[in-house]
């Protein structure tokens, strides 16, 4: 397996709603290989801390892994069961769909995301900044070093 996890949760709708948990890789031949899942009643910190402590128990070399999430609901908060050695990521496309949030400014987020120089970077962040500073405040919270798309 690359050294590469994937990290959600999503919603269980049919006769019990709880919440589905997945650490997702890629094996040898580039297909996704489900880890670990778990279903729990929310995607919270608690939850994802009793995931991860599992995962981590299961599966000890996920410690030498990328991990790359949606950084919501309670995952960041919980991230320390798994170490400092973490390289941590965050998925622009999942970012981008938590800022769709903001109404009528989700099309400057993928020029953002992919400004090409700080320069060009921090201009457009001011342009969002003027439009919707929520939305600006959002994205600034979130190191830009972690983005990636994959």
């Amino acid at each position: 397996m690359r050294p590469f996890v994937a990290l959600d949760g999503t919603f269980l709708k049919a006769r019990f709603v709880q919440t589905l948990l997945l650490a997702v890789g890629i094996d040898g031949n580039g297909q996704n290989l489900i880890l670990a899942w778990g279903v729990v009643e929310s995607e919270n910190t608690d939850s994802w801390t009793w995931f991860l402590e599992r995962l981590k128990q299961a599966i000890p070399q996920v410690l030498e892994a990328t991990f790359i999430s949606d950084r919501d609901k309670g995952l960041m908060a919980a991230d320390h069961v798994l170490g400092n050695g973490i390289n941590q990521l965050i998925c622009c496309f999942h970012l981008h769909q938590n800022f769709k949030r903001f109404r009528n400014v989700e099309h400057l987020f993928w020029p953002i995301a992919k400004a090409k120089s700080e320069e060009d970077f921090h201009t457009r962040m001011n342009q969002l900044q003027q439009i919707s500073p929520d939305a600006a405040n959002y994205l600034q919270k979130i190191d830009k070093a972690m983005w990636t798309d994959v």
